[in-house]
């Protein structure tokens, strides 16, 4: 036996022939030239096109007409077809079937023309099955988009495709073409100018306009809140519950030289049999004046609730205005409760700027945080809802913000300090004395000192700051006759 090298692996070899990818060597000679060993020649394979033998790891996969899988050289790949539908690559001679796919033009193999196209009667290309066309709302099986496109009109509505006898125009002087069937179920009149139009821009009254009114005209302007045109010279309000996210801009009633300025947040639950939005919409109708007074809201710790915001109001105008009253004899004789629940609370907001400077706001909250008056005039003791925290008090150190917007007194917003403390009510009485226990403790903790404020006597104090103000006179005999009585 002769020994020979492998050409393709280098190892040696025993044997009286070598294998060659062009027939085998001159074994007596012992030529190197060619051999390969038998693992390594059976790694060859033949290019189905051009019929030389190509190492495995370099050839290319394809099929031919009877799907089998064959190898391509790198030579003549190129001379490959691609299936556009599967992607597999099939040899030149292969039966393939051109194709219509979308808006491009291609070929399929044959398998992939039976699985999923028909061939268009107009063109003789194969188009994807699912595409059928609806021809004056007839469908048709053997007719492609791409002849349907050049051919036959589509609806402008639709988008079905009709021939012209079965188009027309809504109004004169229009190119744009419809079916009947559009025209008749889906077009509207502008009940300003008269015309037919798709454009569904409904007015506040339930009247329908077309785009040129609705957006050029200059007559109708569109509600965010109502979804809805109305006229710019008709007056408008939305009777409907706004989300518990919704700030309007504030309308701001009265004149105080000193800018205070009180808003109220009204909790109510819900126990009678009357529908929230009808009872939000009777009150703003009623009482409101175009949402100028208050607007309600939906509010996450209710459960079937909802709550009434003033727009910021001076002390003196909301104890004199007459529809906090109508507000709350409404909501008491339509079953809902405020005191007697677990959800509720009457929160009120102050104006941030009223107050001289940031101790003054320190001083305020610690007093809230620290007097005896504070639980008996809110009628119930801090909770998860109004969460009593211990304020710094010094004279140079303010200590004005908070960690929670559930604290008793919260300074999360901008532009008003909150206060929390107080149970929910309907009865006006209950409002009118928490709005002058707050009224009083803003003006004594101005320019109160500290050492009084932080001393076992700043009740007193208080009570000495309220005595003989004949806008405290309520007050004062609460504080001193009924809640210690």
């Amino acid at each position: 036996m002769n020994t020979h090298t492998c050409l393709r692996c280098g190892r040696e070899f025993t044997a009286d022939s070598c294998n060659s990818i062009s027939g085998n060597v001159d074994s007596e000679n012992h030529s190197n030239y060619d051999c390969l060993c038998n693992q390594c020649y059976r790694r060859f394979v033949n290019c189905a096109i051009c019929g030389d033998s190509v190492y495995g790891g370099n050839v290319y996969s394809a099929y031919n007409n009877n799907n089998d899988s064959v190898y391509i050289c790198y030579e003549d790949k190129y001379k490959l077809w691609k299936c556009l539908e599967c992607g597999n690559y099939y040899l030149p001679d292969v039966e393939s079937h051109e194709v219509i796919r979308g808006n491009s033009e291609g070929f399929v193999c044959i398998r992939c023309k039976t699985d999923y196209y028909h061939l268009c009667g107009m063109c003789d290309k194969y188009f994807r099955n699912g595409n059928s066309i609806y021809l004056n709302k007839v469908r048709i099986d053997d007719l492609c988009s791409k002849c349907a496109n050049t051919h036959y009109k589509t609806c402008g509505y639709c988008g079905n495709y009709f021939t012209s006898d079965h188009l027309n125009p809504i109004n004169e002087n229009t190119s744009m073409r419809f079916c009947d069937d559009c025209i008749l179920r889906y077009s509207h009149v502008c009940d300003s100018c008269g015309k037919h139009t798709f454009d569904d821009y409904e007015t506040g009254n339930g009247d329908y306009l077309c785009k040129t009114c609705a957006q050029y005209s200059g007559k109708y302007t569109f509600c965010d809140e109502c979804d809805r045109y109305f006229l710019i010279s008709v007056h408008h309000f939305h009777y409907q519950i706004h989300s518990a996210s919704y700030k309007p801009n504030p309308i701001f009633h009265g004149k105080e030289k000193n800018g205070l300025y009180v808003g109220i947040e009204i909790e109510a639950e819900n126990e009678g049999d009357y529908n929230n939005d009808n009872i939000a919409k009777e009150l703003l109708e009623s009482f409101s004046d175009n949402e100028n007074n208050f607007y309600i809201k939906n509010d996450g710790s209710l459960n079937h609730g909802l709550e009434v915001v003033s727009h910021p109001y001076t002390i003196t105008k909301i104890l004199k205005c007459t529809w906090l009253s109508d507000v709350l004899n409404m909501l008491d004789s339509h079953g809902f409760k405020s005191h007697n629940t677990s959800t509720c609370g009457l929160h009120v907001h102050l104006s941030r700027s009223a107050f001289i400077d940031s101790m003054h706001q320190t001083r305020f909250a610690w007093y809230i945080y620290e007097s005896g008056y504070t639980v008996p005039i809110a009628r119930r003791g801090f909770n998860s809802y109004c969460i009593k925290v211990n304020k710094h008090l010094s004279d140079n150190h303010p200590d004005n913000d908070s960690q929670s917007r559930y604290e008793a007194v919260n300074f999360e917003n901008t532009h008003t300090i909150e206060v929390r403390v107080f149970k929910g009510t309907l009865k006006l009485e209950t409002i009118y004395n928490t709005l002058l226990f707050l009224d009083a403790v803003f003006h004594w903790t101005e320019t109160v000192r500290l050492p009084i404020l932080s001393s076992i006597t700043r009740d007193k104090e208080f009570l000495k700051f309220i005595t003989n103000k004949p806008k405290y006179t309520k007050l004062h005999y609460l504080l001193t006759h009924s809640i210690h009585s």
